[in-house]
């Protein structure tokens, strides 16, 4: 499934609450408000776009897959929008965005100082970054989490244990500070093999 139909797996990923209910979570926790403008970065096949904007914010989702983007629009029943684009380079104005999220897109992203600088240009001043993403050790807290699982939800943890492309959080600390970021919170999740960093715009 990985391999011949990407928006279809990361759709019925998006349905599990280790992962879809993860993503919720987590941006509840950022205390976001209707009518602000969310971009989210690495959005796939749209799904938390389509949340965030069922719940009133005014979203943007952007990935650098066609396909996923097509599948995005096709099942868009919301006021999001969704364009091919890619870090580091956005085609957006500076500061249009109130908020800029990254689920598991940093850590596979090569130049990373670069793109967090580029999520720092595209948020006002005074908005907020915030980045979701696999740290080290995060297989073995994959496998532990897989044990407990059955089926495809076993199946898929233990697949992203592996490929996951694990980042130090205290690096990403730096970059967002070499970018203008005043780091506001680092939190985790899934047994600590996952960290969320978020900063506000100076």
């Amino acid at each position: 499934m990985m391999m011949t139909d990407p928006p279809g797996l990361f759709s019925r990923l998006h349905g599990l609450d280790w992962y879809g209910g993860m993503l919720r979570r987590w941006t509840e926790g950022l205390g976001l408000r209707p009518e602000q403008r969310v971009l989210e970065l690495g959005c796939g096949p749209g799904c938390l776009s389509r949340d965030l904007a069922a719940r009133g914010m005014r979203v943007t989702g952007m990935d650098c897959s066609s396909r996923m983007i097509r599948h995005a629009a096709g099942a868009a029943r919301s006021e999001a929008t969704f364009q091919v684009a890619a870090l580091p380079l956005l085609p957006v104005d500076d500061g249009t965005y109130d908020v800029v999220l990254a689920a598991s897109l940093l850590n596979v992203i090569k130049d990373k100082p670069a793109a967090i600088a580029e999520m720092t240009r595209v948020v006002r001043s005074g908005g907020l970054v915030s980045a979701l993403f696999p740290v080290p050790g995060f297989e073995q807290a994959a496998n532990r989490l897989a044990r407990q699982m059955s089926g495809f939800s076993r199946a898929a943890m233990r697949q992203w244990g592996r490929s996951g492309a694990p980042l130090n959080p205290d690096a990403v600390c730096d970059w967002f500070g070499v970018a203008g970021l005043a780091p506001l919170s680092i939190s985790g999740a899934l047994e600590g093999g996952i960290a969320i960093v978020t900063g506000r715009k100076l």
